[in-house]
């Protein structure tokens, strides 16, 4: 497993005072995300907020010292972990310890023993909403260590309608007495009526009894989901029955999850709700997102006309310095300025050219021209674009080629050589403009094996108000004309390479900023 792909993996607390059971859910669980496990609840406290923090905690309800009940009830109060949804879990389920954990602010529960296909489908339906309520949260910008918290003001205030199908009356009694209050309520007695009435209707969450006669709940099940329009709802079966095969199938024919005969109605609803809650999240996803792709639409017209405006008054920029540069009675000094103004109006007018580059790699849809190339070079370049400012401050600036030989200061990387010029311009502009007077910025380049490593130090701090989200948009400090776009830039272009850039600050008055970016690797296709 690399770490790449850990990152990827949701991080699961697992909270129970028996190793055996730990065992279990770590099999169960382990292969598609991360486990971390403590044996009491006064650990599980601390533990909830180590990073990584974890996206979701089973906790088991009798334990020693501190149970589960109290360990929920400080989880919730505590700002740093009240989003974090719990599912209990329980070898003794009672209807009045499902009501306390579920006021607690609890998720749901799982009975003891564990099923490990109703394990891994609850699992799932938890991580996939707090992921869906987070990214309607922060769909412009990246989340930071403190997330907004999943309290009952982002669930849906709209009725949902849930469609109960089932050919026992009894059993749609029960289920409508717990849910009639929160949802709007249909209902069917056999498959065939509930095709009719899901295709006229189109509820959001059908509750779908097994044994039926005639049409039973799986092949009910797989109609629904061949028809267009319905495919989409969630399914939870109804079912007395506890075969693991089962269970299989039904979450293989698409259902979301089960419901066990006879369940309690504080878990009917937990679970219908949960389940129209994911809906109705995936469904302000999919018109974000749809939002987004209509702005960017008219983003990209936008910024195509302000390139095109740029242009003319910087062709006089460029043009300018290279007449004044025929005059016989210039200085050295002088032309040497007027080059630096040529250059600098030419670095200009390639990054406008390649502006409409950051959106394309904001949306994922830029496609590297990945080259060797020497960023020694490209760094020395920067520095005389940045004389002005170093000169300014009096910055001693010193690049050391750890990896280099002592022939050649030679630095070659694999990437693409004019999305890392911007990258490195805006991080060591940062670095200068953050050094006090005579202060030293030290550029120090390394080959680590699998990936490169490009480190900036620089004297002094960055502000502790925004060290978590240095590299999210818009984030600035103590510039009058910052516009806390260069370091967010630089993220995503070493993002874009599937590299990473990161901030160092424990050393006292530093300042190091680290740009990793994959080395070459012979055995992966590379694009043309």
């Amino acid at each position: 497993m690399t770490v790449e792909s850990d990152r990827k993996r949701k991080t699961i607390l697992v909270v129970d005072n028996s190793p055996e059971e730990i065992t279990a859910l770590r099999s169960i669980l382990g292969q598609n995300h991360l486990i971390r496990s403590v044996v009491n609840g006064k650990v599980a406290l601390e533990a909830a907020t180590r990073e990584p923090v974890p996206d979701l905690i089973l906790l088991d309800v009798m334990m020693p010292e501190m149970e589960g009940f109290a360990v929920c009830r400080q989880l919730k109060t505590d700002q740093r972990t009240r989003d974090i949804p719990v599912i209990f879990m329980t070898g003794t389920p009672h209807e009045a310890d499902d009501f306390l954990g579920l006021e607690l602010g609890a998720a749901d529960y799982l009975s003891k023993p564990f099923s490990a296909p109703i394990l891994r489908a609850r699992v799932k339906t938890h991580l996939e909403l707090r992921q869906a309520i987070l990214a309607n949260h922060c769909r412009n910008r990246r989340p930071s260590a403190m997330t907004p918290p999943l309290a009952d003001g982002d669930r849906s205030t709209e009725t949902g309608t849930v469609l109960i199908v089932d050919d026992a009356l009894e059993s749609i009694d029960v289920i409508r007495k717990a849910l009639s209050a929160h949802f709007q309520i249909l209902v069917a007695t056999n498959g065939r009526m509930a095709l009719k009435v899901a295709r006229q209707t189109q509820p959001d969450v059908i509750l779908l009894d097994i044994l039926m006669p005639d049409l039973d709940g799986y092949e009910t099940c797989k109609q629904l989901k061949s028809i267009p329009g319905i495919a989409d709802i969630p399914i939870l079966f109804l079912t007395a029955k506890g075969d693991s095969e089962d269970e299989t199938r039904g979450l293989a024919l698409g259902a979301t999850d089960y419901i066990r005969k006879p369940s309690r109605a504080s878990i009917v609803l937990a679970r219908v709700r949960n389940t129209y809650d994911l809906l109705i999240a995936r469904r302000e996803l999919e018109k974000r997102n749809r939002e987004l792709e209509e702005a960017l639409k008219i983003r990209e017209d936008v910024e195509r006309m302000v390139r095109h405006d740029l242009k003319g008054p910087l062709a006089g920029i460029i043009g300018a310095p290279e007449l004044l540069m025929e005059d016989a009675n210039l200085t050295d000094g002088q032309k040497a300025l007027l080059k630096m103004i040529t250059r600098s109006g030419y670095t200009l007018l390639e990054m406008i050219n390649r502006s409409t580059d950051l959106i394309k790699m904001e949306s994922g849809h830029y496609t590297l021209q990945r080259q060797f190339f020497d960023i020694y070079e490209k760094i020395r370049k920067i520095i005389d674009d940045l004389q002005i400012s170093i000169s300014r401050q009096n910055i001693q600036v010193i690049i050391r080629n750890v990896s280099g030989s002592s022939s050649s200061e030679e630095f070659l990387v694999f990437g693409e050589k004019m999305l890392c010029y911007p990258m490195l311009y805006n991080l060591l502009l940062n670095a200068v403009e953050a050094s006090p007077q005579q202060g030293v910025v030290e550029v120090t380049l390394y080959h680590r094996g699998d990936h490169d490593e490009i480190r900036i130090t620089n004297s002094g701090a960055v502000p502790e108000e925004i060290r978590q989200r240095f590299f999210e948009k818009y984030v600035t400090s103590g510039k009058k004309m910052g516009t806390g776009l260069g370091t967010y830039s630089a993220w995503l272009v070493a993002k874009t390479h599937g590299g990473d850039v990161s901030l160092d600050s424990s050393r006292e008055g530093m300042t190091t900023v680290t740009v990793r970016l994959p080395a070459f690797d012979p055995t992966q296709p590379q694009e043309s």
